[in-house]
């Protein structure tokens, strides 16, 4: 059998396992957050056969999991990403449910994904003080929460309630465009970037200068 080196990426092999039924990701934790996951490896099925679509999967993965280890070092930016990509996981989640279920359906899968959080919240989920105000999530999972709690808002015809905190300030969006913008070959000289400065400056800057 060919050595999987010679057939898949070299960076993107060592993340793959063939096994009898199909592909598996496979990463070693760092030994720093080995706490958090309650174990020292992951392993997770790829579900395919397909060796092509395996190596996609799995640089995929790579990218979500070294995300998470760098926001639990603590990398803000990392943090941010990591709570809406959860987000938005759980709310697809809801989505993705069958479009006949009735809304009292609708509410029973979510409300069973709700219990399944808090009860693996850190701190308990009944307390046993009365000053105790109840579970202490993770970032993780209140924005978990919150992705099951607007996805059940739009398949029952609720206002949403948590979307905005999720969605990418617009000038982190913004920049993300100029920058692409730059990188493009061949765009034409103009006054984009400037405008785009100036548009983008605090308005007590802009105040000052007018």
């Amino acid at each position: 059998m060919p050595q999987l080196g010679a057939q898949v990426g070299g960076s993107v092999a060592r993340y793959l396992k063939r096994r009898k039924r199909g592909w598996y990701f496979v990463m070693d934790i760092p030994a720093e957050h080995r706490v958090e996951f309650g174990k020292v490896r992951l392993e997770v099925t790829l579900r395919t056969r397909d060796e092509r679509l395996a190596e996609a999967k799995a640089k995929k993965l790579a990218g979500e999991f070294k995300l998470r280890f760098l926001a639990l070092s603590g990398n803000p930016e990392a943090s941010r990403v990591v709570e809406r990509s959860e987000y938005q996981r759980a709310f697809e989640e809801v989505q993705a449910l069958p479009r006949n279920m009735k809304d009292d359906d609708v509410d029973l899968a979510v409300d069973l994904r709700i219990d399944a959080i808090l009860d693996n919240a850190p701190t308990p989920r009944f307390p046993t003080c009365e000053e105790e105000d109840g579970p202490e999530l993770t970032d993780l999972q209140e924005a978990r929460l919150a992705g099951l709690a607007d996805g059940r808002s739009v398949r029952t015809g609720a206002a949403l309630r948590y979307k905005e905190q999720f969605e990418p300030a617009f000038n982190e969006l913004a920049n993300r465009w100029l920058e692409g913008w730059k990188a493009a070959p061949g765009r034409r000289p103009s006054n984009t970037g400037s405008q785009y400065a100036a548009a983008t400056a605090p308005a007590r800057t802009r105040s000052r200068s007018s």
